[in-house]
């Protein structure tokens, strides 16, 4: 929709809600088909498809405008895809900086809130972009020339399909885009209760982070002393360092006074 129309838009929008009401009346007209004569069914169906068909007309005269909105709303979405890239980056340096030790516990908290707080917003403004686009998409593809505009009522394994098909979000085309099925991890919902809890509990002075941890546990151990010979099966020094010439006690791995390894006699 082209900027500095007000009137245009407002337009737009009322039509494109009212094809959407008169698209989950033929729907619900569709669930309760069984429940009612069939000429009685066939008459309000009639009735609500002469609307949508009218609806759908007058959208027509706007297409071009639709099309500028739905390229604008595209354009808008790859910004903020940009964003949530660079803030995942942001958030991960500071991960690093932390765990090498740069950034201390406090500091790390700071940046961690402040990086999430960034991209719920960013993710919440995606979240809008991608409804619009869906909406728009739709429209203008039913604009499209040689698109029917409404299909017999009594189709219903196509033309209602499809109505149905546009108010779930799905634009028939099998492709769910970048929307998640139903049951897939909520990242939006689990970054808002993150960054809720890092600004409600700070972590205890002195007590190390998770990062930190794992950067410990990560650090190498020194290894164990190897296990030395009982000291009572000799008492007389009589292994000789080969580097410095002193003598040592037979049950001795290195030398007490250079340190070399020793070999046994």
């Amino acid at each position: 929709m082209a900027k500095g129309s007000a009137k245009s838009t407002a337009e737009i929008q009322r039509l494109l809600t009212e094809k959407q009401q008169i698209e989950q009346w033929l729907e619900r007209l569709k669930m309760a088909a069984d429940k009612t004569p069939h000429h009685v069914r066939d008459r309000v169906a009639g009735d609500y498809e002469k609307r949508l068909h009218g609806v759908v007309e007058e959208l027509q005269g706007y297409r071009d405008e639709l099309a500028t909105g739905l390229q604008r709303q595209l354009s808008k979405r790859e910004e903020l895809r940009k964003q949530e890239g660079e803030a995942a980056e942001r958030l991960a340096e500071a991960e690093l900086r932390h765990t090498v030790g740069e950034y201390d516990e406090s500091r790390w908290t700071e940046l961690k809130t402040g990086i999430l707080e960034s991209l719920v917003e960013i993710r919440e403004g995606l979240k809008g972009v991608d409804s619009e686009i869906k909406t728009l998409e739709s429209v203008v593809s039913l604009l499209e020339p040689g698109q029917g505009a409404v299909g017999a009522f009594g189709d219903e394994d196509e033309d209602q399909g499809e109505s149905a098909g546009v108010l779930a979000g799905d634009d028939g085309t099998g492709d769910e885009g970048d929307h998640p099925p139903a049951d897939a991890f909520d990242e939006l919902a689990f970054l808002k209760s993150v960054t809720a809890e890092n600004a409600a509990a700070p972590a205890p002075e002195g007590e190390p982070s998770f990062t930190a941890a794992m950067a410990e546990d990560a650090m190498p151990q020194p290894a164990p002393n190897p296990p030395r010979p009982s000291a009572r099966t000799a008492s007389k020094k009589t292994l000789k360092c080969v580097e410095c010439g002193t003598m040592n006690l037979p049950t001795e791995w290195y030398c007490e006074r250079c340190g070399a390894e020793l070999a046994a006699l």
